[in-house]
């Protein structure tokens, strides 16, 4: 088939009336900047209620688990419920929730919002995946994945200097305003996406079960047992631990340096917008040389935290250039191996398949960010700064590893192909 250019087929999605996909990448840009923005606001919050390390990971970690889990649970409902329903109570929880936090201050109030937040916020990313599948035509699907893919990109990218200013000139508590506007979709739109035909009835046929439950973990044990998906599932957790213990880090060590929010998500923010323009390059990229592309994507992630870790005597530059190379390094890991998954499940479900992926890497930020904290915890009071040095080294061996890890399961995969060809 003819390749079209990505604006010629967005214009075909709109045309087809697919034009929701621009409010489902405004949600995108919105849920995900939570953590972004949250991420360099953090150091504040930690100041004001002189949080220990381990306090301070854990509201992040918490976010990610509580959306890894939601998410999942979401993808599943939609089956037998109505999408504008879970979608409209997820966005008027997170938003409720955001209303809250502008006026909570303790840890616990704030550890409880943030799981309010979440719960809410994971309906975006479970059910864009369900819409996609649903209504867009299986020829501009990618691109609608690309769309959301930018919008991701956009969000890590703006994220850290929208945090970084809010939190300079307003405070910590103005981090809940963005997301507290999505009490606004929730109230105004949800009356539209209700009156769609496809989204009147739910099936009646899919009607929820607890049997639901015990056949979709039949299903997922099933895709475990896939060697040539379970380490594509691997590298996927490591993806997101890197990526995210990586980010954690920054903004703790910023602060440790007395720089600013607003300096600390200037210093991000580079990094992340270069992630974001790669993405429109990407689907090329990897359709024409996947092996090579991921291999070097986990290898310049290596080399950023390498670099970080090695430039203490010049920490502004280090910091730019080399989460300028993780955060490109690990968009195009993350891109590559969900297009591996999508089309490596021959005979499963990919729904399913996709939705362990999601849930995988969620895990793997949450696990990172925790990790990271207790050790921040434990060793940090002695040296602080030898501290966030071996913590980088450690991030730039795992994704050392993890590039020699990917070439050596590529090469087993095509042997085996070739084995099973010539039988």
């Amino acid at each position: 088939m003819k390749e079209t250019s990505i604006r010629k087929e967005l214009a075909i999605m709109i045309r087809n009336g697919k034009g929701a996909m621009l409010g489902w990448s405004i949600l995108t840009f919105i849920v995900v900047s939570i953590a972004g923005t949250f991420s360099t606001g953090l150091p504040a919050i930690v100041a004001q209620n002189r949080l220990l390390p381990e306090q301070s990971s854990w509201l992040v970690t918490e976010y990610s688990i509580a959306i890894a889990l939601a998410s999942a649970v979401y993808t599943r409902l939609a089956n037998s419920c109505f999408m504008a329903k879970l979608l409209g109570a997820g966005l008027f929880i997170c938003g409720a929730a955001s209303i809250a936090g502008l006026f909570g201050s303790s840890y616990s109030a704030l550890a409880a919002i943030r799981l309010l937040q979440a719960i809410g916020a994971a309906s975006v990313p479970g059910l864009s995946f369900v819409y996609v599948m649903r209504y867009i035509p299986a020829e501009s699907r990618s691109v609608a994945f690309l769309q959301i893919a930018c919008s991701v990109g956009l969000a890590f990218g703006l994220g850290p200097l929208l945090g970084g200013g809010m939190t300079e000139f307003w405070g910590w508590h103005s981090l809940f305003v963005l997301p507290s506007l999505l009490l606004l979709p929730s109230l105004v739109l949800l009356p539209a996406w209700a009156s769609r035909k496809e989204d009147a009835e739910p099936d009646k046929r899919s009607r929820f079960h607890w049997l639901d439950i015990l056949r979709w973990g039949c299903s997922l044990l099933k895709l475990l047992r896939l060697p040539l998906y379970m380490w594509r599932l691997a590298l996927q957790f490591v993806v997101f631990f890197v990526q995210m213990s990586v980010l954690y880090l920054l903004s703790m060590k910023c602060a440790d340096l007395s720089y600013s929010a607003i300096e600390t998500g200037a210093l991000l923010t580079p990094g992340a917008l270069c992630s974001a323009l790669l993405i429109w390059r990407l689907g090329g990229w990897i359709r024409r040389r996947g092996r090579d592309v991921l291999a070097f994507s986990f290898v310049m992630a290596a080399a950023g935290s390498l670099l970080i870790a090695w430039g203490s005597s010049i920490p502004r530059m280090s910091i730019i250039v080399g989460y300028a190379a993780i955060a490109a390094g690990t968009t195009m890991a993350n891109a590559g191996l969900n297009h591996q998954v999508s089309t490596k499940l021959n005979g499963s479900d990919p729904a399913d398949g996709l939705a362990l992926a999601q849930l995988s890497q969620f895990l793997g930020g949450a696990s990172g960010v925790a990790l990271s904290g207790q050790a921040l915890g434990f060793y940090a009071p002695n040296n602080a700064g030898a501290v966030y040095d071996g913590l980088f080294l450690s991030m730039s061996g795992i994704a050392a590893l993890s590039a020699l890890y990917y070439c050596v399961m590529k090469k087993r995969e095509s042997r085996r192909f070739c084995a099973k060809s010539i039988g």
